[in-house]
């Protein structure tokens, strides 16, 4: 066997192993790029020119045999070599480094949204009382509740004055007082019991409800 048969017959095994292996990847999913492609028929053009080349090659022996006239085949021309892309012009310039916002405390909070920019232990003041929160007795204590308002002042009002009312009526004892024993005289006796929670109850309702708007309004507390 020619020595140049060995190198052959070792490169067609080493194209048909690797044409295997990249068939078994490729599936119905893959994308193949169009420069893949044009290799892959590139290679598969010029591997029927060989066979096509050692066919006729046959026959023109046979044929010389036989007295017939050989006939060389042309060639079948080849497929120009694709364009590859060419990986890194099309890049973008990296961004230029932006530029760290203003901290002139250093306390890892920029400017804009530090309350205290020169305090490096204070940057933020919830109840906006111009204490910190970090050194803030109280903190945001009002802030914490709804904000206050004619009408749901009225109705906190109402509701602890209406428990008033229900604690003075279920603890009423008619026989810690002098009252009759007829209807009228019961329910006047509740009643009287009941008017004392009902405005103690609507006081302190009322009292909280002014110290919390008066917190939100000042932001002291």
């Amino acid at each position: 066997m020619y020595r140049r048969n060995y190198m052959v017959k070792s490169q067609l095994r080493s194209l048909e192993e690797k044409s295997k292996a990249l068939n078994a990847r490729i599936d119905g999913k893959t994308k193949i790029d169009e420069w893949a492609e044009s290799y892959i028929t590139r290679a598969d053009a010029q591997i029927d020119d060989v066979s096509d080349y050692m066919n006729y090659r046959n026959l023109g022996g046979l044929n010389k045999r036989m007295g017939h006239v050989l006939i060389k085949p042309k060639p079948s021309p080849g497929l120009p070599a694709p364009k590859l892309p060419i990986y890194g012009q099309q890049r973008q310039p990296a961004p230029p480094p932006s530029k760290p916002a203003a901290d002139r405390d250093r306390d890892g909070v920029p400017d804009k949204d530090d309350k205290f920019p020169d305090d490096p232990t204070e940057w933020a003041d919830v109840d906006n009382d111009g204490v910190g929160d970090n050194n803030d007795l109280f903190g945001a204590i009002s802030d914490k509740y709804p904000i206050v308002t004619l009408g749901n002042t009225f109705g906190f009002v109402g509701t602890a004055a209406l428990a008033g009312v229900v604690y003075g009526i279920v603890t009423y004892n008619p026989n810690s007082t002098r009252t009759g024993s007829t209807l009228v005289q019961v329910l006047s006796g509740r009643a009287r019991a009941a008017l004392g929670p009902t405005i103690l109850f609507g006081s302190l309702a009322l009292a909280a409800q002014g110290l919390m708007g008066a917190g939100q309004k000042t932001g002291w507390y």
